[in-house]
């Protein structure tokens, strides 16, 4: 399974969800279902590890060379004044029901830290296309 981050999209509400596309790259058909583990962390390994939404959990099959994505979403800082303000370096992502964890540089700004606003979509709840 290949994955990584793409572009981030721009929600109506404030928030922003960035893909996290996974790709088959093996030569047979294979099955994802649930929730990618994400863990973001800052330089001096502080860990964030998010919640994940309540999405339903439902199968997705693909063939090779076929992808799906799950979502990170998160609000952008706070300006007001108390708001818990946090920049990450990298994320950890590990997909559903394997052990392959990855860091990835975190490149998209400093992020609200609030538990209700930053989670994890789970695989196929979100449409964004095969990319």
């Amino acid at each position: 399974m290949g994955f990584g981050l793409d572009f981030p999209i721009q929600g109506s509400d404030g928030q922003i969800d960035v893909p996290i596309l996974l790709r088959n790259n093996s030569s047979a058909r294979c099955t994802i279902q649930g929730f990618p583990d994400v863990e973001f962390q800052t330089i001096n390994g502080s860990p964030w590890h998010l919640v994940s939404a309540d999405d339903p959990i439902d199968p997705v099959s693909l063939a090779p060379g076929e992808s799906t994505s799950a979502a990170l979403v998160f609000l952008s800082a706070g300006t007001q004044e108390g708001a818990s303000n946090w920049a990450p370096d990298s994320v950890l992502i590990t997909p559903p029901n394997t052990t392959d964890t990855q860091r990835l540089e975190w490149t998209f700004g400093t992020i609200l830290r609030q538990g209700a606003t930053t989670y994890v979509r789970a695989v196929g709840a979100m449409d964004y296309g095969n990319r």
